[in-house]
């Protein structure tokens, strides 16, 4: 079985280490391959690699040459398929490219991203990463690329000069390396994968998707992660699809986000008839993995169809990619005989243990309306008790809306009375800030606080000492909004509207003299009346704090 797999060799063109297999066709797919990606950005800076992407391929390929781009969590490749000669000719032109890059089409290239960023549909696993990692790190996936605003010719280049270079490549082909092959590509180093962030814990934890559902965690990669993958899928085909007759066609993802470690995760569709149990399905198959591991069954199918994949010649290409991505990331480099070796010998034990990690980190997303277990919690803002120190504004929509802004040279904060949800400036991701004075500070944590200088009193001053404490490198610029997209304060009707207990107040003291009034007088009906009035008004007044429907049937 190993003797059949193909060989993954070895070479090096001008300073850049080639690693190819040979499969036998007449034309040539070649792919550049960087260790930089979407991990490697901030919320500020996130879109600059795929725009840098873009633009190296801008005007290049067509005909029989077919060229394209992308930009990974770990990776950016720039991929060419087509005559031997014309991918040789591309190889040199695009590095060219690299060693003086040009942005005279920065502009356009920037809006046609920002408009495939503002319809792209972000995707149950996107969501979960935002979950789990906030605005950062792999959370940025979940993100529209709001980086992209900011980008200018200065700060690519920079980026260029420190990502696009020969020491940070590797360049993989399906076929042998010809002699007359050069690249154009500067010195430079590899770049290291940066650490994950610390994620927005504890697990395991909830959190709302549209009409998915989605588990995923977080494990050490390696051949039992994946195997575990598609073991989670065939876990929710059977309980959501087979069982219960609610799902279509579940799907996985082993998503390595880190140089030793990966999320693993499925999902799929469901149907509205099934989430009374879905959590309970969904939370049941990723615990019976927990307890019991695969069934053996189970997992010799799985096995079997991972080293089918490895062993499968149309699939060769994507054994030296395997061998060129886990060198420039620095983990421990397997080669395709032993990463087959790993598979088979894969046990239920093996995968066990994976899946007891997994279940450890668990993030579960499920539909709104569905009902879990009270012992998870949902995910989101970590509110606080204790005021913040700071200076206060009120809303202009007082007394229907009772919360204050409070702004400090260390923290913004928006909440009333015993419930706050705090922003540390040192925690700050991102500020949006629009030209009107709208701000959006996003934490590290992905959670936003939006102030609008319309809606506080003093607001222009509650911004301006926003401003001041967060650094200029921090700020993404919004457009300018129409001023029927500026939020104005509501009318007087709307706020007083909002405060139904005052009524209840008036009746309640209404009631009062009633009574008073009424034994004063002696008329038996007017005081039972009264007492009643009284009772429902002091009721009301009671409970005007209350939240409806405070239960936890849902996220």
């Amino acid at each position: 079985m190993v003797s059949r797999l193909a060989t993954v060799r070895e070479d090096e063109i001008s300073g850049v280490p080639v690693l190819w297999v040979d499969s036998g066709r007449p034309t040539l797919a070649a792919s550049l391959v960087f260790r930089t990606g979407i991990v490697d950005e901030t919320l500020p800076t996130s879109g600059w690699t795929h725009l840098v992407e873009h633009l190296a391929l801008g005007g290049r390929g067509g005909g029989a040459l077919q060229v394209n781009g992308s930009t990974s969590l770990l990776r950016t490749t720039i991929d060419a398929h087509g005559p031997a000669d014309a991918v040789e000719a591309f190889l040199e032109d695009v590095t060219r490219w690299f060693a003086r890059p040009s942005f005279g089409s920065v502009h356009g290239e920037r809006e046609v991203l920002r408009a495939e960023a503002a319809q792209r549909p972000r995707g149950a696993m996107a969501t979960t990463l935002v979950q789990r990692f906030g605005a950062q790190g792999p959370g940025l996936v979940g993100f529209d690329e709001p980086g992209l605003r900011r980008a200018t010719p200065e700060h690519l280049l920079g980026l260029v000069r420190s990502a696009f270079t020969a020491g940070n490549a590797a360049l993989v082909l399906d076929g042998p390396p010809r002699a007359t092959t050069r690249l154009a590509l500067p010195g430079g180093e590899r770049r290291s994968v940066p650490p994950l962030p610390g994620g927005t814990g504890p697990f395991p934890a909830a959190h709302v998707l549209d009409s998915h559902v989605c588990c995923s965690g977080l494990v050490q990669r390696g051949a039992a992660a994946g195997v575990l993958a598609d073991l989670l899928a065939g876990e929710l085909r059977r309980e959501l699809r087979d069982v219960a007759h609610g799902a279509y066609s579940p799907w996985s993802v082993y998503e390595p986000v880190a140089v030793d470690a990966a999320v693993v995760g499925a999902g799929s569709a469901v149907a509205p008839s099934i989430l009374p149990r879905v959590v309970d399905l969904v939370y049941g198959s990723v615990e019976n993995l927990r307890r019991r591991g695969p069934d053996e069954r189970a997992l010799t199918a799985a096995v079997e169809a991972a080293a089918q994949r490895v062993r499968d010649p149309y699939n060769a290409l994507s054994l030296a990619h395997m061998v060129a991505g886990t060198r420039l990331e620095g983990g421990a480099t397997l080669e395709p005989e032993e990463h087959l070796e790993q598979l088979l010998r894969l046990t239920v034990d093996d995968v066990r243990a994976a899946a007891e990690v997994c279940a450890d980190s668990l993030v579960l997303g499920v539909p709104e309306g569905a009902v879990w277990k009270e012992s998870m919690p949902v995910m989101g803002w970590r509110e606080t008790r204790e005021r913040p120190v700071g200076t206060t504004y009120r809303s202009l929509n007082a007394p229907g809306d009772r919360s204050a802004l409070v702004v400090s040279d260390e923290v913004v904060a928006v909440g009333r009375r015993n419930r706050w949800r705090v922003v540390p400036f040192d925690e700050v991701a991102a500020v949006v800030a629009a030209p009107d004075g709208g701000r959006e500070v996003v934490s590290d944590a992905g959670r936003s606080i939006l102030v609008e200088p319309t809606l506080w009193r003093r607001g222009v001053a509650a911004v301006a000492k926003i401003d001041e404490a967060i650094p200029t490198a921090l700020v993404i610029p919004h457009e300018d909004r129409p001023a029927t997209q500026v939020p104005a304060p509501a009318g007087a009707a709307a706020r007083w509207s909002a405060v139904p207990y005052l009524a209840s107040v008036v009746v309640a003291l209404a009631a009062i003299g009633a009574v008073a009034l009424s034994v004063r007088t002696g008329n038996i009906a007017l005081i039972s009346f009264s007492v009643i009035g009284a009772l429902i008004a002091v009721t009301l007044v009671a409970t005007r704090d209350r939240t409806p429907g405070g239960g936890s049937s849902g996220p």
